[in-house]
């Protein structure tokens, strides 16, 4: 009988001699690659009570990690903000702007209309992202000049 290791990567033209039982194939980043289908360690599914019981056990552990997050006043809410970033926001719940000093936006230049426009016309040009890593979907030449622009201003 013979066997790869598991997460084998190989090029489509082995298929035929790799067509085992109990085995899966599946096209990851255009190679095939097998996984093996294990069966459950036991076929008798576990009980209704004992699955309860551990999300129950599990949910008071969490439940007390979190009053203990709130009691040391670590707990942070979620701010929904409505509006642009900028030095100003608008806060879901809550009346008026508000001072907004938690921003990388140091320079205002999130919402800088040079900024949006060039933003809209690479998105055009573009689109919004190869869908992937770089390995596997490639490198679009807009990386490859930033990082030889990077490259040549560290020199």
């Amino acid at each position: 009988r013979h066997s790869l290791p598991h997460g084998s990567v190989f090029p489509p033209s082995l298929l035929s001699s790799l067509l085992f039982p109990n085995r899966q194939l599946f096209l990851v980043g255009g190679m095939w690659c097998r996984q093996l289908l294990r069966p459950p360690l036991s076929l008798r599914p576990c009980s209704p009570y004992r699955a309860q019981s551990a999300v129950a056990q599990l949910k008071h552990l969490l439940e007390g990690e979190l009053e203990g997050i709130r009691g040391a006043g670590t707990w942070k809410s979620e701010r929904v903000i409505t509006s642009k970033q900028g030095p100003h926001i608008r806060v879901a719940g809550s009346h008026g702007d508000i001072l907004n000093f938690c921003a990388n936006n140091y320079l205002g230049l999130s919402s800088h209309p040079e900024v949006i426009k060039a933003g809209l016309d690479n998105l055009e040009k573009y689109g919004a992202g190869l869908s992937s890593v770089r390995f596997i979907c490639g490198t679009q030449n807009i990386h490859k000049e930033l990082e030889e622009k990077i490259a040549h201003f560290h020199q």
